[in-house]
């Protein structure tokens, strides 16, 4: 088989282990709409261009889409997006760092047992909790982004869906202890300050990661409770 073939049998092949998600792109896509209908988790699986024979690489990514979000974003401010979480699966595991895995030759039944069962163990039980907004909202005001013992508290990007569907008080709940948990938690004191002394929220520019969401709070008034 070519490189290409092998990547695609693995996609399949780990898909054959989530009947109840929709497989699209030739299976490197696999979607699952939530009970409300507005929520939709993806697992999608990346690869190398560098592949080979003796070399085919598989990189699953998971995340999670709100398509209203977008819309109310739209209504107000000029960002806006319908992600609400997305990381790459290994994070999500034990390992806790970027890896992919190898689908050639004998790795292939090894990796495909292994992702398939990272993505029961680790991936699943997200995509449960968001299944109950209101859980998903208080989940988060306590523990901010740490969904696992594997994953800091630490990732601002759901803050536009907590704010939104969860209101002000939580947003800024799971503000405060996302910020508990970052190591340049400075930068957001430093940019507080600046906006407060008139700096621009410029949406277009970004100067460290995740600056985007804080001047989303900023705008809407939620103060860092840990400062």
């Amino acid at each position: 088989m070519t490189p290409r073939e092998i990547f695609l049998n693995g996609c399949n092949e780990i898909a054959a282990n989530f009947t109840d998600f929709k497989s699209t792109q030739k299976g490197q896509r696999l979607t699952k709409i939530a009970s409300d209908k507005d929520i939709s988790f993806e697992i999608y699986f990346g690869s190398s261009m560098r592949n080979y024979s003796g070399s085919v690489s598989i990189l699953p990514q998971v995340a999670i889409y709100r398509k209203r979000l977008k819309k109310l974003m739209q209504e107000k401010l000029p960002y806006s997006t319908d992600l609400v979480f997305v990381s790459y699966l290994s994070y999500l595991t034990p390992r806790k760092q970027f890896r992919d895995w190898q689908l050639a030759g004998a790795s292939f039944e090894p990796s495909v047992r292994e992702i398939s069962a990272a993505i029961k163990d680790y991936a699943l039980p997200i995509f449960e909790l968001f299944e109950d907004k209101q859980k998903a909202v208080e989940f988060m005001m306590q523990r901010g982004a740490k969904f696992n013992k594997n994953l800091s508290a630490f990732d601002l990007r759901p803050i536009y869906f907590i704010y939104y569907f969860g209101g002000r008080d939580a947003a800024e709940a799971f503000f405060s202890v996302c910020l508990s948990d970052c190591t340049y938690k400075g930068r957001f004191y430093k940019l507080y300050e600046e906006l407060a002394n008139g700096a621009e929220a410029d949406f277009s520019r970004s100067s460290f990661w995740s600056d985007t969401e804080a001047k989303f709070a900023f705008i809407k008034g939620l103060k860092i409770l840990n400062g």
